[in-house]
């Protein structure tokens, strides 16, 4: 995932605070952050100030130092005073009389979303922002690497959100459920409604289900957690959403269709293996559905049906 966020506001405002030089000429001035004020220097940024003042819970993905912050991730975000929304503190610069604010439920809540989004794309073992406190409180590499193993039991305790697509029975059970968060959502997008065990919820819960909303039952387990189950267990693209469109499927039931009527008619005559689509049927459906969209296209002349189906042209 490839993502590219910009700033553009107006200057930074801040109070003209003193500047002094430290031992080797550098200046320097004070600003606050979280009601604590701190030294800080010239050409630093808000993020390596925190750092050097002992102020190290601000969730960052900038722990390689061989790497130039870029601020896309979002995590570090903070509240400047006379700034109306929060700045990237990786490549924001410190300023003299700057006041700054590191927490907030406004932060909490971007934090969590941009980890979200980043994690949506997640398709490898990352080391930052895992090594620090992550501000959903979620264990990434944990969870990975207990799913590496194959550990889904402990898995369990550590996600918030559980899909199942392996086209198997049962992948998510009571062992599973025992072991969920308060308020976990599970969902199967692989095969039918029995790659979750229904029938345990059910018997977990003595039959205590909530619809919350179309396409969400929660259920209330006996050990006061609940467990919400997103459109029944059945495919969730199909049963939540729309699904796949007709514009999508057309084609491929009209293949199934005409191929049907093709074996009704010339069946007897063929042999027993797997034979393709002819190529009749093929083309006939594609030039329906082009007609059907407006599009029209040129057929191949007799030169050309013949290159293609020569080696005997060409180096």
């Amino acid at each position: 995932m490839a993502v590219s966020i910009r700033d553009n506001l107006s200057p930074i405002q801040t109070s003209p605070g003193p500047m002094v030089r430290n031992d080797v000429g550098q200046p320097s001035f004070t600003l606050t952050i979280d009601g604590k004020t701190v030294q800080a220097y010239e050409n630093q940024t808000l993020l390596s100030v925190a750092i050097d003042n002992g102020i190290t819970d601000i969730p960052n993905m900038c722990d390689d130092e061989k790497l130039e912050p870029t601020a896309t991730c979002r995590m570090c975000l903070v509240h400047i005073e006379g700034v109306k929304q929060p700045l990237p503190s990786c490549t924001t610069p410190a300023l003299p009389g700057m006041v700054v604010a590191t927490k907030s439920d406004e932060l909490f809540h971007i934090r969590r979303t941009n980890l979200e989004m980043l994690l949506s794309d997640h398709n490898a073992y990352c080391q930052p922002p895992c090594q620090i406190d992550c501000p959903t409180h979620i264990d990434i590499p944990g969870y990975l690497e207990l799913i590496a193993k194959g550990s889904m039991k402990e898995a369990a305790r550590l996600g918030d959100v559980f899909v199942t697509l392996t086209g198997n029975k049962h992948v998510l059970r009571r062992e599973h459920f025992e072991s969920m968060k308060d308020g976990a959502v599970v969902a199967n997008s692989g095969h039918f409604n029995v790659e979750i065990d229904i029938p345990a919820l059910e018997e977990m819960s003595g039959g205590r289900k909530e619809r919350l909303r179309d396409f969400v039952d929660q259920y209330h387990l006996k050990n006061g957690r609940s467990i919400n189950l997103l459109g029944e267990g059945r495919l969730i693209n199909l049963a939540a959403a729309e699904g796949h469109p007709a514009a999508v499927m057309d084609m491929s039931f009209a293949n199934q269709a005409l191929s049907a009527e093709y074996l009704v008619r010339e069946g007897k005559g063929l042999g027993h293996k797997v034979h393709p689509v002819p190529l009749p049927i093929d083309r006939e459906i594609a030039r329906l559905k082009l007609e059907s969209m407006g599009i029209t296209i040129d057929a191949l002349t007799a030169e050309q049906n013949a290159y293609m189906s020569s080696w005997s042209e060409g180096t």
